[in-house]
């Protein structure tokens, strides 16, 4: 950012402090992105191998406060795995929202309800610690025994990428933007049985059953019911717990010519995905 304005680069994305200067200037490009931020839960230890612990997580969140007043209006709730704009995204309004009343009562529920745990999170940037913060606190507000625990970029790689289980985490924040605009990345790399990205180790049959018959489909409007039904199955059970889907805020110079902002994407690519497409012009 501080390069762009030097002139030294071309194009940057926006830190959210900064935001506010840029608005109604052609430079400002802001779209909704492929990126989903959210908890996962090691659904093999204390206190999250319980469901009613996962599910007092899920409705202590209160994502429209963190989406408006934390992160600015860069984000967007998020009440689903696959965002906006990609086939199998539906409203969510079945799954878990903001209740403060409801998460104490499934907190109530939870054995292991006491437990003291860690959350850890990447300490990156910014909005990601007040993000974090802000989620920490909702969760001492609804009783959780919380502590955070900010990780280096190293630490927090090694964390998302493997088992929890293998770095004795409780539960990690973690965000994913698709390798291709299509649920299966979403919903099957990071929630089928198996999947090495499926780090909080959860395991439900019928939701594997759902996401593998939604593999072979080709019907778009049956595959997009298969996703939906999984995407509730594995809500409704706390296997993660949605925050938000992030949009992004992109500086591009006014020279800068055939870039164009997508959903699916999270960056502006060339016009039609060809570089030849793109121009610069004498400044």
């Amino acid at each position: 950012y501080q390069a762009y304005q030097a002139g030294k680069v071309d194009a940057t994305f926006v830190p959210t402090v900064y935001l506010a200067r840029w608005k109604g200037k052609n430079e400002l490009h802001q779209y909704p992105a492929g990126t989903v931020d959210y908890l996962v839960p090691n659904t093999h230890v204390a206190p999250f191998d319980n469901v009613h612990c996962r599910l007092a997580v899920a409705y202590a969140i209160d994502r429209k406060t963190i989406a408006d007043r934390v992160l600015h209006g860069t984000v967007r709730p998020s009440y689903t795995v696959v965002p906006k704009g990609m086939l199998g995204y539906y409203d969510g309004n079945d799954n878990p929202h903001y209740d403060l009343a409801r998460a104490r009562a499934e907190l109530a529920r939870c054995p292991s309800r006491t437990v003291p745990f860690e959350l850890k999170y990447g300490n990156t940037t910014p909005d990601i610690v007040n993000a974090v913060t802000a989620v920490g606190t909702m969760l001492s507000q609804a009783g959780l025994n919380v502590k955070l625990i900010g990780l280096t970029v190293q630490d927090w790689i090694q964390t998302v990428s493997q088992s929890l289980d293998a770095t004795h985490t409780q539960l990690v924040f973690s965000s994913w933007s698709q390798d291709y605009p299509d649920p299966q990345d979403y919903c099957t790399l990071l929630l089928r049985s198996g999947q090495p990205l499926n780090v909080g180790g959860w395991h439900n049959a019928a939701y594997d059953r759902l996401v593998d018959r939604a593999e072979v489909t080709l019907d778009p409007t049956k595959r997009a019911a298969l996703y939906i039904q999984a995407q509730h199955l594995a809500l409704s059970q706390g296997a993660m717990l949605m925050i938000d889907n992030e949009l992004s805020s992109k500086l591009i110079k006014p020279y800068v010519h055939g870039l164009v902002t997508t959903e699916p994407y999270n960056d502006a690519v060339a016009k039609g995905l060809n570089w030849a497409n793109v121009a610069i012009s004498k400044h």
